[in-house]
């Protein structure tokens, strides 16, 4: 059955070849990987591979950052932390030639996937870079990015055991993410599987974790 993760993998190939432009075929594969990585990552995966080599052969800096960045997010999302960290690294590495500015704009997704690579084993490490990220993007008032990194702040601090700067996190993540949702005329173009909707989980987790210390003091 035909269904848009489907058509994604079988279509990144034969488009890529019909294009002798760099340009268009990163472009090509970033909506094939985009339509992919939250359904089935692990087919998103080859196409992030392919998006990492057009990149390098277009040889723009900021594009194979952004390359190796997603393709990071998605192995750690497939449990590959070892090719996550090494994706990062290399990011890094192409930011750091680039105008400041630039820089800035770029390195926020990284540290994003970052926060997320860290929580597990240091998640102080995680919330200090969920916290340099977020710094970077309220100024942009950017509120999708707000609600993501928010997130990652809240689930670092309920890692830590710090639940009310979770809570604090939380509720400034929702209101980002409701702010957003009030200001779209197709609310869909926030699709139910986004990982946006993961506040509302975390709030609930929260929730049930303070409810239970207050029923041990009670």
């Amino acid at each position: 059955d035909w269904t848009p993760m489907s058509a994604a993998s079988s279509w990144a190939a034969p488009v890529m070849s019909r294009s002798a432009s760099p340009g268009v075929r990163y472009v090509q594969l970033t909506l094939a990987a985009a339509a992919l990585t939250s359904e089935r990552p692990e087919s998103a995966l080859p196409v992030h591979d392919s998006m990492v080599s057009v990149a390098r052969e277009w040889g723009r800096a900021p594009v194979i950052a952004e390359a190796l960045t997603q393709r990071a997010a998605t192995a750690l999302r497939l449990g590959d932390r070892t090719r996550a960290e090494a994706d990062l690294n290399e990011a890094r590495q192409w930011l750091g030639g680039l105008d400041p500015a630039v820089r800035e704009r770029l390195e926020v997704p990284v540290l994003r996937v970052e926060s997320d690579l860290l929580r597990p084993a240091d998640p102080a490490a995680a919330a200090a870079t969920a916290s340099r990220a977020l710094a970077l993007v309220q100024s942009r008032r950017d509120r999708l990015w707000v609600a993501q990194l928010s997130l990652r702040l809240a689930k670092a601090n309920m890692a830590l055991g710090r639940l009310d700067e979770a809570n604090a996190a939380l509720r400034a993540g929702i209101q980002a993410f409701d702010e957003e949702r009030a200001s779209l005329q197709d609310e869909g173009r926030i699709s139910s599987r986004d990982e946006l909707w993961q506040l509302f989980d975390t709030a609930t987790l929260l929730a049930d974790r303070l409810d239970a210390i207050a029923g041990t003091m009670a």
